[in-house]
């Protein structure tokens, strides 16, 4: 079967049940990141051969208008990771990882805007058990082109501030930091290059009966999926369910609001399946000269 065309179809025209699944999947990939206590960013559990990384924005790892915030990886400081959606504690030191940034911000709203955190194989089955890791290592090209498509549903994925609080004495713990997860269900409004990396834009309506949140801070990082949804020809487009989805991004900047509406800026396939993973293999590389 063929991709579905689904440009001039409206979202509302895919069924809850089919945005629930595919959202569900989504979740198994991602991961809120704590620091000191507070929410830093979000990111997306992946693989690299033997290897197993949070790809997320620079800008969470190295926060410029926070010093607190900014991962020190030669600290023994905890990184919180969220791995369940119960009440648990799981956190890795950050000197037992490693910062590869792919893309250093030279303006804000621009990027570029990508780093990787290298997590040690000693907490690596840990979060296998709650978790998946999107493998980058497997059928490259085929992920690339798919997530360079415009049609589908597509998701970003994080942990916004808005939905997240401190709560004092829940479930045996002193202090608990609830972390409410969304994947908010869009479509690509636009795509750009500028120099190395590529960039899609998502949009968001305040016309729509949901009424998104306004202030998507805490969801940097995220990842930006695209399911890709079929059905048979002689079916209705509300009978459209998938099999595959794509890693296609990852977002790191809103646009203000404007007429009801606001945008969603990422990077896009590209950066990932040739920036991030040139980032990859040159250190893939150079851990075989050691």
């Amino acid at each position: 079967m063929k991709d579905a065309d689904l440009v001039s179809v409206p979202l509302g025209s895919v069924s809850r049940e089919l945005i629930l699944e595919a959202s569900k999947r989504v979740s198994n990939f991602s991961t809120a990141l704590v620091l000191n206590g507070r929410l830093a960013g979000s990111g997306t559990f992946v693989r690299f051969n033997n290897d197993c990384f949070i790809l997320t924005a620079h800008h969470v790892v190295h926060n410029p208008h926070d010093r607190n915030m900014v991962f020190d990886f030669s600290s023994s400081n905890g990184l919180g990771l969220l791995l369940a959606e119960y009440s648990h504690f799981f956190e890795i030191p950050l000197n037992y990882c490693e910062c590869i940034d792919v893309g250093i911000p030279q303006e804000p709203e621009y990027g570029p805007d990508l780093s990787l955190i290298r997590l040690p194989q000693t907490a690596v089955g840990t979060i296998q058990a709650r978790k998946e890791f999107y493998n980058l290592s497997h059928d490259t090209d085929v992920r690339c082109s798919e997530s360079l498509k415009d049609h589908g549903l597509f998701f970003f994925a994080g942990f916004p501030k808005l939905m997240s609080n401190e709560i004092v004495g829940s479930h045996g713990f002193e202090k608990s930091l609830f972390l409410g997860g969304l994947n908010a269900g869009t479509l690509v409004k636009g795509r750009f290059t500028r120099g190395e990396f590529d960039y899609l834009e998502l949009g968001v309506s305040y016309l729509l009966p949901s009424k998104p949140i306004r202030d998507f801070s805490g969801m940097s990082g995220g990842g930006i999926w695209r399911v890709a949804l079929f059905k048979r020809e002689s079916e209705d487009v509300s009978k459209m369910r998938f099999e595959h989805l794509y890693l296609a991004g990852v977002c790191f900047f809103q646009t203000e609001i404007g007429k009801d509406r606001c945008q969603i800026r990422g990077h896009g396939g590209n950066s990932i399946y040739v920036n991030v993973l040139s980032a990859l293999k040159r250190l893939d590389f150079e851990k075989s000269q050691e």
